[in-house]
């Protein structure tokens, strides 16, 4: 790669690239990988950031080479890349036969119809820190599905369940979360837990769009890397008093909400709407 051209993109694997002596050889210029890593790197599953990489150099000499030898790639704008994670909040859901509306917390809509071309992936957060993130709507249960007082179902909740759902010209996704939605829209369909509530959403969404969340961040969570950072806890004991005690906390999210959008990034390529580059 021309050491003198600016890295102004992030050069990204893509899984399914063919596996040859040529193709690791090529990686492992193009990457500055010994042979033994891009050996590894090229049989990946999710799609992978590598190294900054010069957008020219993609859509010249270097990427011709990578295509040559069966790698399948894309260069995502450094720009876009490193810019923080934005969304949309998702809390509730109405269905139709045209399409779906989709409300944040304040209640505004935002309806997508179902011809639109939509990119549905289906996520899993995990961190070491417990937290009680239940919605009211679904504390108070009773047999008829109204709710109760006095009558309270909270849990620590230490990993759960994100939906993304990307539109092709707006890399902003509606992020919906198990244990934040408002399940009410669902009326009789209405379950006594979070999980049945959210696989029924899934099941609705797939059926109005026709086509299936893309669940491989679920299959392969594992090669997602965790960040670690420090938060503040109150401590549990009554023989400790000591307030805003520190706690390393491991979570995954920022990686999951990262591969969301390579995966968003792959699903452009793939449909052939840029080439080689994905600026946003």
């Amino acid at each position: 790669m021309n050491s003198f051209a600016p890295y102004d993109g992030m050069l990204i694997l893509l899984p399914g690239s063919i596996k040859s002596k040529d193709s690791v050889s090529c990686l492992s210029v193009a990457a500055r990988l010994d042979h033994y890593l891009a050996e590894i790197k090229i049989n990946t599953k999710l799609p992978l950031p590598l190294c900054p990489c010069s957008i020219d150099d993609i859509l010249g000499p270097v990427g011709n080479r990578l295509h040559s030898s069966g790698i399948r790639f894309f260069a995502m704008d450094r720009s876009f890349y490193k810019s923080p994670f934005e969304y949309k909040a998702i809390q509730s859901v109405q269905f139709a036969a045209s399409g779906c509306k989709f409300f944040d917390e304040e209640r505004k809509m935002i309806e997508i119809e179902s011809s639109e071309d939509t990119c549905l992936h289906e996520g899993e957060y995990r961190t070491n820190v417990k937290e009680n993130l239940m919605p009211s709507s679904d504390r108070d249960l009773i047999s008829d599905g109204k709710e109760k007082k006095n009558r309270r179902i909270t849990g620590p909740i230490e990993s759960f369940r994100v939906l993304f759902l990307y539109l092709r010209n707006n890399s902003v996704p509606l992020k919906m979360t198990d244990i934040t939605m408002n399940y009410s829209f669902l009326g009789c369909e209405k379950h006594y837990c979070a999980f049945m509530n959210f696989k029924t959403l899934i099941d609705k969404i797939e059926s109005v769009y026709q086509r299936q969340f893309n669940h491989d961040m679920v299959r392969y969570a594992h090669t997602l890397p965790q960040t670690t950072d420090k938060v503040e806890i109150s401590a549990a004991s009554a023989s400790n008093r000591k307030k805003n005690a520190m706690q390393l906390k491991f979570s995954n999210v920022d990686a999951v909400d990262l591969m969301s959008r390579l995966m968003y990034g792959q699903w452009i390529i793939e449909n052939g709407w840029a080439d080689r580059v994905v600026k946003c």
